[in-house]
């Protein structure tokens, strides 16, 4: 499966602020401190970091293919016109897994670390060929005895323009070593 199409406006992720030793989260992902702009561990509370990608027609039939989704508004362009969305749509699970790995790419950037928890809720459909901005902002982060390591709570979105197709919240653990 191609990787999606990173928007151009976006530059890469900035490697300095984060540290030589911590490779970049790739084409498309922009991250803001929660710090007054200083260089900061990226996991602090009000950070925030997004990435922004575009799937193309193939792309959405080929994950629902992959993935066995069979539901003809994410492989039948003649069904789908004739839907409320007026087209094809990619499926839920696949706005829900690049969210969820975007989450988790972008958490464990500095630390290793397992996600505990997700919970989604589907609002809108994403659409071929337009602007998707996945975006995840720390709300919390405490340390914890059991289990031994860092929680890091956070609320994410996916939408487009004008409109979420949807949201999410997450609970990480991070530990010294897995």
């Amino acid at each position: 499966m191609k990787t999606p199409t990173p928007c151009s406006d976006i530059s890469p992720y900035d490697k300095a602020a984060r540290g030589a030793k911590h490779q970049p989260l790739g084409p498309g992902v922009r991250a803001r401190g929660g710090s007054g702009g200083q260089a900061a561990p990226m996991l602090v509370k009000g950070h925030r970091f997004e990435r922004r990608l575009r799937w193309t027609r193939e792309e959405i039939v080929e994950f629902a293919t992959l993935v066995e989704d069979s539901n003809p508004l994410h492989h039948d362009d003649a069904y789908a016109e004739g839907t409320r969305f007026g087209g094809l749509i990619a499926s839920g699970a696949q706005s829900v897994a690049y969210l969820m790995a975007f989450c988790a790419s972008a958490a464990t950037a500095e630390n290793p670390g397992v996600g505990l928890e997700f919970n989604f809720k589907l609002v809108g459909p994403a659409k071929p060929g337009e602007e998707i901005t996945l975006a995840w902002e720390v709300i919390s982060v405490e340390q914890s005895e059991r289990p031994r390591g860092t929680i890091v709570t956070l609320e994410g979105e996916a939408s487009a323009p004008g409109r979420r197709i949807l949201t999410a919240t997450a609970r990480t653990l991070l530990v010294p070593s897995l």
